[in-house]
């Protein structure tokens, strides 16, 4: 396989589509665990969108179209996040040059400025993931989920998950930058995944708590670790774990050959 030049403005994407191949099933074989410990505790929460989904026609499309559907999106937002990441970084980076150090950021200062950059796509990403959450849960059109929760208490609810999807978003942003930099430490790939997946389950499910139910963080683990307990916090960890391991291995492939 010929691949893109490291200097490429394509290049970040490259990085995103092939990582996201592999990582993908296994992301949903997480969620899927997840979603089959909490179904029964979710189902006491929801209770906003309730009336505003009632005169909403359900699609009833087929499970794998809808895990089709979710993939695009999940893709789409990670080939535009990695673009940005990247970009962001490398401007960062050289504003470090010219007005603090001419030697350039440290490899912690960088991968800091990932994180940073990373965090703030949550602002665009909350609306796509935001619609991509409702109409996987409620089985109907990504701007029917928009509309649904724009009446249910306007942009709050839209993006009542920005705080934990920005935090979410700077820890892969620091992942991907700490991935580029290990040099040939493969080790870290899975020490890097394991951190990044103990941040980001918390996060994700404080985010699904807030958009998706209309709930605060503080009643969202509350009413899951009295219904399922530690089990409901961790399920689908390991998957998450292993999609994680497998899409920051496909990365350094792709960046070291």
């Amino acid at each position: 396989m010929t691949s893109i030049k490291h200097d490429s403005v394509f290049y970040p994407a490259y990085l995103a589509f092939f990582g996201w191949i592999p990582s993908y099933p296994l992301m949903m074989m997480g969620l899927g665990k997840r979603t089959t410990v909490l179904k029964p505790t979710v189902a006491g929460i929801e209770t906003l969108l309730q009336h505003q989904l009632a005169n909403i026609p359900k699609r009833n499309i087929s499970p794998y179209l809808r895990l089709f559907s979710a993939g695009a999106f999940g893709l789409s937002l990670n080939m535009i996040g990695y673009t940005y990441v990247f970009g962001g970084t490398k401007f960062l980076s050289e504003y470090h040059k010219i007005f603090i150090n001419p030697n350039g950021p440290t490899k912690l200062q960088s991968a800091a400025y990932s994180g940073l950059i990373g965090a703030s796509t949550a602002i665009v990403a909350i609306r796509w993931e935001g619609m991509a959450i409702q109409s996987l849960l409620h089985d109907i059109k990504p701007m029917d989920a928009v509309k649904a929760m724009k009446n249910t208490s306007s942009t709050y609810r839209l993006y009542s998950g920005l705080f934990p999807m920005a935090i979410r978003n700077g820890t892969v942003g620091c992942a991907l930058n700490l991935t580029a930099q290990m040099g040939s430490d493969y080790w870290m790939i899975p020490a890097i995944a394991a951190a990044t997946t103990v941040i980001t389950i918390p996060c994700d499910l404080w985010a699904i708590g807030a958009q998706g139910f209309g709930v605060s963080c503080k009643t969202t683990f509350t009413h899951i670790l009295k219904n399922a307990g530690i089990r409901g916090l961790t399920a689908g960890a390991g998957w998450i774990f292993l999609s994680q391991t497998m899409e920051r291995s496909t990365i350094k492939y792709l960046m070291d050959n």
